[in-house]
């Protein structure tokens, strides 16, 4: 499993150091700097690889394959959270950042939580909201 990766990458090693530079999470740059090392021969076992880049030998040759099927764009590809949606958007929530910068607009959480149910139809427990206004 840790041998020599039968990959051919498309990019050169100028492209693929642009590329990381252009990357806004860690993790991307992370796997732009896998194929960097691979097309610039760095490294020559995904073992050696998987040690530089501080991940498991099963990650690296999962993001191997998701190159090797769908080129940059699926090893790139943004997977969308699961979970439950958050009840409170990050619009609404600067909304109520800005509001509370008032000291007279607001006397107390309760308030606050009135405010939220009567003007954005959202019903915050009192926990939650102290939560948001303290993040």
């Amino acid at each position: 499993m840790s041998g020599v990766p039968k990959i051919e990458i498309t990019e050169s090693s100028e492209t693929l150091q642009k590329l990381m530079k252009q990357q806004k999470t860690v993790l991307n740059f992370v796997k732009v700097q896998a194929l960097y090392l691979l097309q610039s021969q760095v490294v020559d076992t995904v073992r050696t690889l998987a040690v530089i880049v501080g991940r498991n030998e099963a990650t690296v040759h999962r993001w191997l394959r998701l190159y090797r099927e769908g080129g940059l764009e699926a090893l790139l590809e943004e997977k969308k959270p699961s979970g439950r949606p958050p009840k409170i958007d990050a619009e609404t929530k600067k909304k109520i950042r800005e509001e509370i910068r008032y000291p007279e607009r607001f006397s107390s959480y309760k308030e606050i939580q009135l405010w939220l149910k009567e003007v954005h139809g959202i019903d915050l427990n009192y926990k939650t909201l102290y939560h948001i206004l303290h993040q």
